[in-house]
């Protein structure tokens, strides 16, 4: 499966092109020589498309006949809030069969989603938004020959990351001598860095025999308490993480997933590197939230 197989060029879309991700898998695209076209609500990283438009995401697959299409947008929130459910089905699942339906009559080469690790639970709005994301990729790829792959991500961080999220948040309050307040150290998770998610992109894009595939794409599993632990010896100013809540619970993934030694890829940054790097990069200054 890790064969690259043979592609006309042709222009690439990614959509959610001005989030964290969205703006690292464009720079890496456009170094790897790509003819890239950043679509975004705004416009602010090169088109502007409403993907909840039926109508305007049409226009979009019309007017570029793209080859590739990476599906980053979307809105996310870990928040258990029923209210929530209406505006996650718009932008995480109307958004998706709008851009597959689209698609599916374009002669696109691969569509590759970007899914995440909260498709596991049924806890949140943006979990179940995005499972059923999940459900509609598969169904494009069968009913309508839809060349789909669905890149699950686990917890993903590095430089230029929102503030807010977890691994920032805990950088920013450390370097600042302050203790970062976490509910649970002992949450179990797969750590990934941002260098080694454009790699999966990539190769989710390009490797052969993937389509209608669900490929994970996570590295080195450690507790929260063990990342915050490492954090405070890199920024090694007495400053420590305050922690409180019980145990969240996980789940086992899917048999039907791949695994990262399933599908051939590799994480080639370790949580020691990735974690110092991301501390170099708030140091200087860069580390604000967007």
């Amino acid at each position: 499966m890790s064969e690259v197989r043979e592609t006309q060029p042709g222009t690439v879309l990614v959509t959610g092109a001005s989030g964290y991700l969205g703006t690292a898998l464009v720079r890496r695209l456009r170094g790897l020589g790509r003819t890239v076209v950043g679509v975004s609500r705004s416009g602010a990283a090169g088109v502007a498309c409403d993907l909840t438009d039926s109508g305007a995401v049409s226009e979009l697959v019309e007017r570029y006949r793209p080859e590739q299409v990476f599906h980053l947008a979307g809105y996310v929130t870990g928040r258990q809030d029923p209210a929530l459910a209406l505006e996650m089905f718009n932008h995480n699942e109307r958004a998706v069969v709008n851009l597959l339906a689209s698609l599916s009559r374009s002669g696109c080469g691969r569509v590759v989603l970007a899914g995440s690790i909260e498709e596991e639970s049924e806890a949140s709005p943006y979990g179940v938004s995005k499972r059923c994301a999940v459900m509609w990729s598969q169904y494009f790829h069968r009913q309508a020959g839809l060349p789909t792959v669905h890149v699950r991500l686990h917890l993903s961080y590095g430089p230029g990351q929102d503030g807010t999220k977890l691994i920032p948040y805990m950088i920013a309050k450390l370097l600042a001598g302050e203790s970062p307040e976490i509910n649970s150290g002992s949450r179990l998770c797969r750590f990934v860095y941002v260098d080694d998610v454009m790699d999966a992109f990539v190769m989710a894009g390009d490797g052969a025999g993937l389509e209608g595939k669900t490929v994970n794409v996570a590295s080195e599993q450690m507790t929260i308490a063990a990342v915050a632990e490492k954090l405070e010896a890199i920024c090694g100013n007495g400053a420590r993480v305050r922690f409180g809540a019980p145990k969240r619970e996980q789940e086992a993934p899917p048999a039907e997933w791949l695994d990262p030694e399933e599908w051939h890829w590799r994480a080639k940054t370790g949580m020691d590197e990735g974690l110092r790097k991301t501390v170099a990069w708030m140091r200087e200054g860069q580390g604000v939230a967007h």
